[in-house]
């Protein structure tokens, strides 16, 4: 009995391992490979060129975060044909080479035996590559259909092709390596850039998208962003992702990989689908950042509520024998104290105040978890007597001094050139025939002397001035440090 049970059990076994389960085939082209040119920037002023190399540099950051490609049916069908027709003409070209390899046996002049052997086993070999011909010629090769999206080697290092001539698309993917190729123009528009971006492909022949935009050089960020959205969904293959967020509080800063998407809620936006970053900013309360996967055609709404910044209230005054004042908060007017303020725990604050006559007095402090209630007085001191600045009246006396002297040296100099030039006529001259002559000498030199007088008073003016103004800005100094 237990021997014809072995038997049973054994016998399917014995038959069944002639039989081999055929394992699928790997699929073919895997990766689908973009190539970005050097954009023609001819049109450019030579000053401005430098935008082309920053604009390919954002479309390389931009759509390096596309993952894949999904191929459409002509795109699947023209990789099915080539990868067909490689495989075949490889069959084909196989068996040539074996029935070649027969037909010359008849020439080598080997004995009979030895010649019907190596035929047999030729013959043999040909019937297994006719199948194979055979078994290609009805079967294709899988194909990929959602292949790795990847850009050449060269645009990732930075580095971007001159463009080809027009006809020459084809083979310039051939030698890059490349199944797309991205072409683009840049030129200025009446004070704006222009950017215009056509994409070929080797499976269609052609170009099957062209776009345009138009923007300002300080728009730059959020212009690339919206046509990188718009590209990226063209060479991934899929319908756009779309994404609208909404925040509490409503005053919130939304950022989108990186960029403002907007305040307190967005639009409906588009996005290439896979992961995008999210994050909300607003005042007074904590930071979130999430990512987000999107999905090919579908909405997200997303609603991102900001935890509040636990805060401490601090009561701010001035004390009694100080006048009343404008207080600030960094830069922001807060009003006249005494008022409250809220300030988040473990984060410095600076505050100070001035008042009406040039008071002032600042304090920067912090919210600790062990203070509440706390109670900060300000003591305004005054850095100069109200309605005199000294430093001020110093600096106009001594540049009054400097420009007098500037105004007495020339007159000096001119009158002192004018008495040397006349006096050797006059010496020359009888003074009893030419009185007058005498007297304008003896009226120039007076003149000069007095000229020259009044520069070595005014020198020692300036001189007394500059010695005032240093002093006194230096007295002055100090209050203003304390």
């Amino acid at each position: 009995m237990g021997s014809l049970v072995f038997l049973i059990v054994s016998v399917p076994a014995v038959f069944g391992r002639g039989k081999t389960q055929e394992e699928p085939k790997e699929p073919l082209n895997t990766e689908w490979t973009l190539c970005i040119s050097a954009l023609d920037i001819t049109k450019l002023p030579p000053g401005r060129q430098f935008i082309g190399d920053i604009l390919a540099r954002d479309l390389v950051y931009a759509l390096n975060r596309v993952e894949r490609r999904e191929r459409s049916a002509p795109e699947y069908a023209y990789y099915e044909g080539a990868a067909w027709s490689k495989s075949r003409t490889e069959a084909a070209k196989s068996l040539t080479a074996k029935r070649n390899e027969r037909d010359l046996l008849l020439f080598k002049g080997e004995p009979d035996w030895k010649y019907r052997s190596r035929l047999e086993i030729i013959e043999e070999e040909i019937k297994k590559l006719e199948q194979a011909l055979k078994k290609t010629e009805e079967e294709s090769p899988p194909i990929a259909v959602k292949p790795a999206f990847i850009l050449t080697e060269a645009n990732l290092n930075g580095s971007f092709p001159p463009p080809p001539q027009e006809g020459g698309e084809y083979s310039f993917c051939v030698n890059q390596k490349a199944d797309a190729l991205l072409l683009g123009e840049v030129f200025e528009y009446f004070g704006r850039i222009n950017l215009s971006l056509k994409l070929y492909t080797l499976y269609a022949r052609s170009f099957i998208y062209e776009d345009t935009i138009i923007f300002s050089p300080e728009d730059i960020n959020s212009a690339m962003t919206e046509l990188a959205n718009r590209l990226a969904g063209e060479v991934s293959g899929t319908l756009p992702a779309m994404v609208a967020v909404k925040t509490d509080p409503e005053d919130a800063l939304i950022m989108i990989q990186n960029s403002f998407a907007g305040l307190g809620k967005t639009d409906i936006l588009e996005y290439p689908p896979g992961e995008v970053i999210i994050e909300a900013f607003a005042e007074n309360y904590g930071l979130i950042s999430t990512p987000l996967e999107l999905n090919s055609g579908e909405l997200t709404d997303l609603t991102l509520t900001l935890p509040p910044t636990p805060q401490d209230r601090f009561d701010i005054r001035v004390s009694d024998t100080s006048p009343q004042g404008a207080l600030y908060r960094g830069a922001l007017f807060l009003g006249e104290p005494p008022l409250s303020m809220m300030v988040p725990k473990n984060q410095y604050e600076y505050i100070w105040i001035e008042t009406p006559g040039g008071s002032t007095d600042s304090m920067a402090f912090s919210a600790t978890p062990n203070r509440a209630g706390n109670l900060i007085t300000l003591k305004p001191s005054m850095s100069y007597l109200p309605g005199e600045n000294q430093v001020e009246t110093a600096r106009h006396k001594f540049y009054g001094a400097w420009g007098r002297f500037w105004i007495a040296l020339p007159l000096t100099v001119l009158l002192y050139g004018i008495s040397t030039a006349y006096a050797p006529t006059v010496h020359g001259q009888n003074p009893g025939l030419y009185p007058q002559s005498s007297n304008v000498l003896l009226h120039n030199t007076y003149f000069f002397l007095g000229a020259f007088v009044t520069t070595g008073f005014f020198i020692g003016e300036w001189l007394y001035r500059t010695y005032g103004y240093i002093s006194t800005a230096s007295e002055d100094a100090v209050p203003l440090l304390k």
